[in-house]
């Protein structure tokens, strides 16, 4: 099973990290041939003690007793990262390209991060949602809740939406959002950090 543990969200000015730390999750498979970062929770050459996750082929057996809907499994009827993406958003260029004043978004020295953690009971569960169904959430940059079957791979992304990169978040990723009007060099500086410190991580823009 998986246990959530302290949530982190730390925001420095227009951008935010979200990290999670987990016990017992096993997230999409690595070859580590062009990686010389730290690894987590362990390197591929360890013995891995989790239980496997079936991220390629097609199942019509879906249900999962604990969360509803297996994570990792592709199914075109819920989830296979193709199909019916509009649900979580409609390609809208507005969530990735700066239309403001990038002045107004100039760091400044006096405003210090913000940082928050959230406590989330052992016994939470988050539910798989197929693409059929849309999720909403309360706050605005959530850091648990229901998400989709399939995680995004790990990378940077033109936009990857929050019903995605929860799931990866739930599996210890690091998530980077940063505004679109952010300082770019700002921005380029720590795109570089978080992609040297896990193989686990996700950069996209975040409006």
């Amino acid at each position: 099973f998986i246990i959530l543990v302290s949530p982190l969200v730390i925001m420095i000015k227009n951008i935010v990290l979200l990290c999670v730390a987990i016990l017992n999750a096993h997230g999409a498979p690595y070859d580590g041939n062009d990686w010389n970062g730290k690894w987590f929770p362990h390197s591929p050459s360890e013995p891995d003690l989790n239980p496997k996750v079936l991220i390629s082929g097609k199942s019509n057996n879906i249900h999962d007793s604990r969360h509803g809907v297996v994570m990792g499994v592709k199914n075109p009827s819920c989830d296979d990262a193709k199909y019916k993406l509009e649900t979580d958003w409609y390609m809208n260029p507005e969530n990735y390209t700066c239309y403001e004043d990038r002045h107004l978004y100039v760091p400044k020295n006096t405003i210090h991060p913000i940082h928050s953690m959230e406590h989330i009971p052992e016994e939470y569960v988050a539910l798989h949602r197929c693409m059929n169904e849309s999720i909403e959430y309360n706050e605005a940059i959530p850091t648990f809740g229901n998400h989709r079957p399939l995680w995004g791979a790990y990378g940077e992304y033109t936009f990857l939406p929050k019903q995605r990169w929860l799931h990866n978040l739930e599996h210890g990723a690091v998530v980077m959002l940063y505004h679109p009007c952010a300082e770019k060099n700002e921005v380029k500086a720590l795109k570089s950090l978080v992609k040297s410190c896990l193989y686990r991580h996700i950069i996209t823009p975040y409006d």
